[in-house]
C-alpha cells in the first residue's frame, strides 16, 4: 500500500479470469482501494512488479518472512526467467539472509 492505494498483480496464467478492482477495509479508518493489475505470465508479472518498485522507490519495504522466503523465491523466479533482480532494482542478496 502506498499513500493509501494497494496493488495486487495477478498471473493470469493461474487465475483464469481477469480480477476486478476492489476496496479493502480492514479497520473503518483505513480504506484502501486496490487496483488489480492483471498480467498475461509470470514473467510479465515479475517485471510488472519491478517496474512498480522503481516507480515507487520505497525506503522501506515491509514483509513477513522476507528475507527468509519472499525475497529468494522472488530471485529464483527471476533468475528462470533471465531477469537480474539486481541489475533492474539495486536488491541483491548480502549472504546474510537479508536483502538489501
Amino acid at each position: 500500500v502506498i499513500n493509501g492505494q494497494g496493488f495486487l498483480l495477478v498471473n493470469r496464467e493461474i487465475v483464469s479470469q481477469d480480477v476486478e478492482n476492489f476496496e479493502y477495509m480492514p479497520k473503518p479508518e483505513l480504506i484502501t482501494q486496490v487496483t488489480i493489475l492483471n498480467e498475461p505470465d509470470e514473467k510479465s508479472m515479475l517485471l510488472k512488479w519491478i517496474s512498480h518498485i522503481n516507480y515507487a522507490k520505497p525506503d522501506i519495504l515491509v514483509t513477513y518472512n522476507g528475507d527468509m522466503f519472499d525475497w529468494p523465491f522472488i530471485d529464483t523466479r527471476c533468475k528462470i526467467h533471465q531477469i537480474n533482480l539486481y541489475s533492474e532494482t539495486g536488491y541483491f542478496n548480502s549472504n546474510k539472509c537479508e536483502y538489501l
